[in-house]
């Protein structure tokens, strides 16, 4: 049963499970020989791992460069609070009274901070997303293998037929009824 994420500790419970894993981890397990499942798998996770840190780092330290970027501080602030200010929105909240425009004005760099950071992470996913679908076959195209000449079984010679195969269980096919005695996956083409 799935359940919403719970805040737990200054960080997010990861429940429900990390879906986008689970089927990535699939994916890789699925593309590889059964006797190195075990070895794509520590890969996959290992890659996981990697990625999320690098990425709460990277999209991290954007959030603070834009906050900091951001903050228009009057000449008149206390150098501690300033430096209180210009740290982190938590900072500022502990030094600063709840009424203050310094506070209000954090809040809004704050803001704006993580809004800007969320377009470019939406954008690194889009692009990641766009690489992935140009980049990873389809079982559709997987199955079917293109048009290759048919030897001349006299000459030795590709002849000017093609055959498209297929990979599928081998039946009759539906002309076997007019003496065409092809089974399975190949079809010839003039």
């Amino acid at each position: 049963m799935l359940r919403e994420p719970v805040v737990r500790r200054g960080g997010v419970d990861q429940s429900p499970p990390d879906l986008g894993q689970t089927v990535a981890t699939d994916a890789v397990v699925s593309s590889v020989p059964p006797r190195k499942a075990g070895a794509a798998s520590a890969v996959a996770e290992t890659a996981f791992e990697l990625s999320a840190a690098m990425g709460i780092a990277i999209l991290g330290s954007i959030v603070s460069l834009v906050y900091r970027a951001g903050m228009a501080l009057p000449a008149e602030v206390d150098p501690l609070q300033r430096e209180a200010v210009t740290d982190s929105l938590a900072s500022a909240t502990a030094a600063l009274p709840p009424d203050s425009p310094v506070l209000d004005a954090a809040r809004h760099a704050f803001t704006e901070a993580m809004q800007t950071t969320s377009l470019i992470a939406a954008a690194i996913t889009l692009a990641a997303a766009v690489v992935a679908w140009r980049t990873i076959p389809s079982t559709v195209a997987a199955e079917r293998t293109p048009a290759s000449p048919v030897q001349d079984a006299r000459t030795g010679r590709p002849s000017d037929r093609l055959v498209q195969s297929e990979v599928r269980p081998a039946a009759p096919s539906p002309s076997s009824s007019t003496g065409d005695s092809r089974r399975g996956s190949e079809r010839v083409h003039d």
